[in-house]
């Protein structure tokens, strides 16, 4: 039994990854249409491709290496971490509870608004994600958390697509990639992880060794003590960065080149994460394991090969 539930967790990620994926072509070919059939300007880059609204440009790598593109989304992601860390080092959580919970909870709403609206006449998305933000603020369900998760980290990587090259993304990752592996490494990803559970506010997907475990709730004992070595685990955990950042790119790719060198990209992203739980399993023991480098590589030598070997 042992061996098979190890493996849970894997399917599980595999599964939620092919989700946000097929959910993120659906929402990016919609978004497509009402760019161009509201003539809205998105920027544009060199090398775009014809008739791909935002053409973000396949073509000249110098686009990523901007202040204003690569450096200010950096350094805004360094300070939201810095100010996150200071938060939960100096008060305590009892204390923030309230706070995370509406943060979060209306950031789920707007996720999930967004890609309903795609879909969905206005007031019904407004009111049919409003019930879901307060479900998810009042019984929080794993189910619930990571289907609402799904739907805001798809709607962030597709809006966020039409803004920036793909090698301005690459680039990103690049830099969130290190990030990753030294806070890992040096433990502050996991001591951050812990004190957002806490608060049931972890901006993560919680994956189970059993289905039946999606309908515990973020507020039950197994969240708790997920992060306790002396308990046994029920769940394993998949940060939502490392989901975001190839939907990202991913969405780029798309609007400047379309959905065929998308696919390449994605399947280059779902071998990293592959690559991912082989680390996991085999090199760390099951132990902590940064998974955005692995799925930068990967997402690196995809584009290398979209760019200058597919593209002719």
């Amino acid at each position: 039994m042992e061996k098979k539930s190890k493996y849970n967790p894997f399917l599980g990620s595999g599964i939620i990854f092919l989700i946000c994926f097929g959910l993120m072509f659906l929402v990016v070919s919609r978004e497509s249409t009402f760019i161009q059939s509201n003539q809205i300007s998105v920027p544009s880059f060199s090398g775009a491709s014809n008739g791909v609204p935002g053409g973000a440009g396949l073509g000249n790598v110098s686009d990523a290496i901007t202040v204003k593109s690569t450096g200010v989304p950096i350094l805004y992601f360094f300070l939201m971490a810095a100010l996150l860390g200071l938060v939960l080092y100096f008060i305590p959580v009892s204390k923030l509870w309230l706070l995370l919970r509406i943060l979060f909870g209306f950031g789920f709403s707007w996720g999930a608004f967004i890609f309903f609206a795609f879909f969905l006449p206005v007031v019904i998305a407004t009111l049919l994600t409003i019930g879901m933000g307060l479900a998810w603020f009042l019984t929080p369900r794993i189910w619930l958390h990571n289907g609402l998760l799904i739907l805001t980290l798809v709607s962030l990587g597709s809006v966020f697509g039409t803004m920036f090259s793909p090698w301005t993304v690459i680039l990103i990752m690049l830099v969130i990639a290190l990030y990753d592996f030294l806070s890992v490494k040096f433990g502050y990803m996991q001591w951050m992880a812990r004190k957002l559970s806490d608060s049931e506010t972890l901006p993560a997907f919680f994956i189970p060794y059993k289905i039946a475990n999606l309908k515990m709730s973020l507020k039950g004992p197994a969240v708790k003590n997920l992060f306790d070595d002396r308990e046994e685990k029920q769940f394993s955990i998949l940060g939502g960065g490392d989901i975001f950042f190839p939907l990202w790119l991913s969405a780029t790719v798309w609007f400047a080149s379309g959905i065929k060198m998308t696919l390449v990209i994605a399947a280059f992203s779902l071998l990293g994460l592959v690559v991912t739980y082989l680390i996991h399993f085999f090199l760390m023991k099951r132990k902590a394991t940064p998974a955005l480098p692995s799925i930068f590589v990967a997402s690196l030598c995809g584009l290398l090969l979209v760019r200058f070997v597919l593209s002719g």
